[in-house]
């Protein structure tokens, strides 16, 4: 029989490469971080301190009809062991409105876990309506109601994510320059957690390592100074 390969195992062989600085994992389930995952990116340099949890939403009965496979209480101490045990690990994450049976109370509670669990950025999209899913035997909620549920999450969205940026100005972090936007004296490029940064330079940087301290923040970008570049790196994300 051929032994399971745990996803760890996959992070251990993709950091040997040399040259290969920076490791981010996409979208992955809660009950899918473990102990040793924690571990794996709180010892190893290369595994970026930021991942994304879906969410869905913050409520255990409407997470039931969802079939989850776990409820609120086990989000928020997941994502407070996250942020105890991994420095400056940051979280995006996928919430939804208007889930058929979707009262009130159960949006409340939704509100109530992002506040707790203080998202970088959400990914909120409403409900839409798939033949064949469980769900669709439900009656779906009035449009404007969940519209104005879709708003009311993105306004706290835009709140959170302020303060959560907000805390890293004066910082100095390495950041992995990719782009140069529309300014020509400019490049743009993202922490290990995250975090988008411009700041003056030339294509020259592209692809490498820079640390930049975080000096001011304008929308959800940061404007840096650079610090002092490295070497070139590639990253995976």
């Amino acid at each position: 029989m051929t032994p399971t390969l745990h996803l760890c195992d996959v992070l251990e062989s993709c950091a040997k490469f040399d040259g290969l600085e920076r490791i981010r994992l996409s979208a992955i389930e809660p009950v899918d971080v473990d102990d040793r995952l924690i571990g794996m990116v709180r010892g190893n340099s290369k595994c970026c301190p930021h991942f994304h949890i879906p969410l869905q939403s913050g409520d255990d009965e409407i997470l039931k009809r969802m079939n989850r496979r776990y409820r609120a209480s086990f989000y928020t101490d997941l994502i407070a062991r996250l942020k105890s045990q991994i420095p400056d690990f940051l979280l995006t994450l996928d919430v939804m409105a208007g889930f058929p049976g979707e009262e009130e109370n159960h949006f409340r509670n939704t509100l109530q876990v992002l506040k707790t669990v203080k998202p970088l950025k959400c990914h909120v999209f409403p409900y839409s309506q798939r033949e064949g899913t469980r769900a669709s035997r439900f009656p779906d909620l009035p449009a404007p109601v969940v519209r104005h549920r879709v708003r009311e999450l993105l306004a706290l969205e835009k709140s959170l994510g302020c303060d959560v940026r907000q805390s890293y100005i004066g910082k100095t972090m390495g950041v992995l320059v990719e782009k140069k936007p529309r300014n020509d004296r400019l490049v743009q490029g993202l922490t290990s957690n995250y975090l988008r940064v411009c700041f003056q330079g030339d294509q020259k940087l592209f692809g490498q390592m820079v640390d930049v301290e975080l000096a001011a923040l304008e929308g959800d970008v940061f404007q840096g100074r650079v610090v002092g570049p490295k070497p070139a790196a590639s990253a995976v994300n």
